[in-house]
C-alpha cells in the first residue's frame, strides 16, 4: 500500500500487486467519527493470582531430606 500526493493536492491510494498497481477508491472524511455511546467494557483477560495450596497439601510438608541429620541440623540452625 502507498498513499500519494499528486501536484494538485488530490490524495490517491495504490495497491501495489504482482500484476501492477491498483487505485483504491476512498472517501475523505471530514473529521473524526464521534462514538454515539461510552461504554467501558470489561477486560477480556484479568490479573490471575499465583495458586497457594491448602495447608494440608503435600506440597507443604514436603522435605529434601527425610533423614534424622537433616532434620537436626535444621532444627539447630
Amino acid at each position: 500500500m502507498a498513499t500519494e500526493k499528486h501536484l494538485d493536492n488530490s490524495i490517491h491510494i495504490c495497491k501495489r500487486t504482482n500484476y501492477g498497481d491498483k487505485y483504491l477508491s476512498f472517501k475523505e472524511l471530514p473529521a473524526k467519527p464521534v462514538k454515539e455511546i461510552e461504554i467501558k467494557l470489561p477486560a477480556i483477560t484479568r490479573y490471575k493470582k499465583p495458586y497457594i495450596p491448602p495447608i494440608n497439601h503435600p506440597w507443604r510438608s514436603f522435605q529434601f531430606a527425610n533423614t534424622q541429620e537433616a532434620k537436626q541440623r535444621i532444627k539447630i540452625k
